[in-house]
């Protein structure tokens, strides 16, 4: 799991990519359905929402799916966030995208 970009004594922030590429894919979809109009842009974040310090914690994770365990380790938050990010939000957005298409 992924999560922050930068490294060494710079400011750590949660790399907001895949919410940006979801969101962008849904706009596009929208607009070829003919309700783009209707669609309200997010707010936009000026800066990590979590403290650098919060996003560093180490935190024990166990993530099981479909019953089985898929992540038993310790785990920074900002790869939990950034994990599930990855792995959720492009199969949610397929989600929306198929609802709006289909109507």
């Amino acid at each position: 799991m992924s999560g922050l970009s930068g490294s060494g004594g710079k400011s750590s922030m949660l790399d907001t990519t895949p919410f940006r590429l979801s969101y962008d894919e849904f706009l596009e979809a929208a607009e070829r359905v003919g309700v783009a109009d209707t669609v309200v842009e997010p707010p936009r974040v000026n800066g990590p929402v979590l403290s650098d310090r919060e996003l560093v914690s180490k935190i024990p994770a166990r993530l099981v799916s479909n019953d089985a365990l898929v992540v038993d380790e310790i785990l920074t938050l900002s790869d939990i966030i950034g994990g599930l990010a990855e792995s959720e939000i492009p199969g949610h957005t397929q989600q929306i995208l198929e609802l709006v298409l289909h109507d």
